[in-house]
């Protein structure tokens, strides 16, 4: 006897009833209710894992992100070490009395030295200059006084374009020389002992004019003179004409 009809003659035997619906299939062996049916495999179904796909809009995203939070931490911490000074918003001599509209308060980081430069929260509205200060200089410290050892004295001169060097602005250092009147109207005497003269060094122009040369008048500049020579200055404009050089 095989081993299929062995299997069958046990089932017979007990007179069991068996629903084939519910018989499980084993591998390898035969279903002993159907024999014309052929093995059976169980399968079990593949796992499906899920692939991981870049997406370079998303990752784009992201970095956008976290450079905006990174650029506001540096933002806000910049912010909280900025100090407030003072800046020359044009170029002041020596001598110069600081005005509302020379000055400008402007927002710096000098982490290391802040207080070598005036505080903005201090006013220095009439405080003299002492030092050549430049447009957009920090003003320092030591650049202005509330004193000025010197007396200055503002003194209006006309002279023609051609007598001022280019460069010349209000805050410019400069030297007056004079020559003498007749040498310019080309009555030149060999003779005379009157030569061309240094009638100041080293002053500041406090303001210029070039609005009335456009008309074919002459600049205006008002220089700051040491009042103990005031007198001779202005005596010389009735013996002298006026060069200006620049000093660099």
């Amino acid at each position: 006897m095989n081993e299929k009809q062995a299997f069958s003659t046990i089932f017979a035997s007990s007179n069991m009833t068996v629903d084939n619906s519910s018989m499980p299939m084993w591998e390898g062996y035969p279903s002993p209710m159907n024999e014309n049916k052929r093995e059976m495999k169980v399968t079990m179904p593949k796992k499906s894992f899920a692939k991981f796909h870049f997406n370079p809009r998303m990752a784009l995203g992201v970095f956008l992100i976290a450079t905006s939070f990174i650029s506001a931490y540096v933002i806000s911490e910049t912010n909280n070490r900025m100090t407030i000074v003072w800046s020359a918003v044009t170029d002041l001599a020596p001598g110069e009395i600081i005005e509302a509209s020379d000055v400008i308060k402007s927002r710096v980081l000098l982490p290391n030295n802040a207080s070598y430069y005036l505080d903005g929260s201090t006013s220095i509205i009439g405080n003299y200059v002492v030092r050549p200060l430049g447009a957009s200089e920090l003003i320092p410290a030591y650049g202005v006084s509330t004193e000025f050892r010197t007396q200055l004295r503002r003194i209006p001169i006309a002279l023609p374009r051609s007598r001022i060097p280019t460069g010349v602005k209000s805050g410019s250092q400069i030297d007056i020389y004079g020559l003498p009147k007749n040498q310019f109207e080309g009555n030149i005497d060999t003779k005379s002992d009157r030569k061309s003269q240094t009638l100041l060094t080293n002053v500041s122009v406090d303001a210029i004019d070039f609005e009335a040369s456009k008309m074919g008048g002459e600049i205006g500049i008002t220089i700051l003179v040491p009042e103990e020579t005031v007198p001779r200055f202005i005596s010389s404009m009735t013996e002298f004409d006026f060069i200006v050089v620049k000093r660099i």
